[in-house]
């Protein structure tokens, strides 16, 4: 947390939610402005510690929006990939496998 409040950000983009290795704790705590969710987590975190989350009304149900966060709606879709173009760790043969930047 330390880090990332020494940066004197504006706006933090949360992409993990409550997934596999997530720290939703950091952007809790964070004194940013802005707090977004966005791409990782397709759904509401339903925590009053994010102010907004990126959407569509395919993940996010306008009608149904119950939650904490304000919602920005993409008119189609906010998620510009899909599983047969995603790459996965498997197709490195070694972390060394990585460029080196």
């Amino acid at each position: 947390l330390g880090a990332i409040e020494s940066l004197d950000l504006d706006i933090l983009i949360e992409m993990n939610g409550y997934t596999q290795h997530a720290r939703p704790e950091l952007v809790a705590h964070s004194k940013t402005s802005l707090r977004i969710s966005f791409l990782g987590f397709a759904h509401s975190l339903m925590s009053s510690f994010i102010d907004l989350l990126v959407t569509d009304s395919t993940a996010t149900p306008t009608d149904l929006w119950r939650s904490p966060e304000r919602a920005m709606v993409f008119p189609l879709s906010f998620y510009l990939t899909n599983h047969a173009s995603s790459f996965h760790s498997s197709h490195l043969s070694s972390p060394s496998a990585l460029p080196y930047v």
